[in-house]
């Protein structure tokens, strides 16, 4: 598979929210943007994570499967995928502690196996991977949390 590495440059997202003004006559509807984020050159998916934890760094794009990953300072790697209709993925569940939680209205499962922690979601036509592995400790859940209620829609 070709690999793009970190030195590509980023596209602007912008995260857009509905700002509803009423007036005694009417409601006034539009678009306004509610933040940004960046998204690395290469990356084709339609899906992106807003916010990335403080000290990791790209460390590599797959563009033809819709892969990204960082690693951190402390040797944590972090693993995002989107997938469609026609893609069929595994996730490794022997041994682990298996729940859910509710992120944004989502139903995510979380797969926890000590040193690493998976999250597998849905939204519209898509479904997503996430894993973040921890090398010095365990990763955090309220980290991955973070990460899975920061994925947003491309807009570009």
């Amino acid at each position: 598979m070709p690999i793009a590495v970190a030195a590509s440059p980023a596209v602007r997202s912008r995260v857009l929210k509905l700002l509803m003004e009423p007036t005694p006559e009417y409601t006034s509807l539009s678009l306004v943007e509610e933040a940004a984020f960046d998204v690395p050159a290469g990356y084709a998916g339609e899906w992106y994570m807003s916010w990335i934890p403080e000290g990791f760094v790209l460390s590599n794009v797959i563009p033809e499967a819709d892969i990204v990953e960082y690693d951190g300072a402390r040797g944590e790697h972090l693993f995002f995928t989107e997938m469609d209709e026609h893609t069929e993925a595994n996730v490794n569940t022997e041994g682990a502690r298996i729940d859910t939680a509710l992120v944004n209205g989502r139903e995510v499962m979380i797969v926890d196996l000590d040193d690493e922690l998976s999250a597998v979601w849905s939204a519209e036509d898509r479904y997503f991977l996430l894993i973040l592995e921890g090398r010095e400790r365990p990763p955090e859940r309220e980290t991955l949390l973070k990460l899975v209620g920061g994925v947003r829609r491309i807009v570009r």
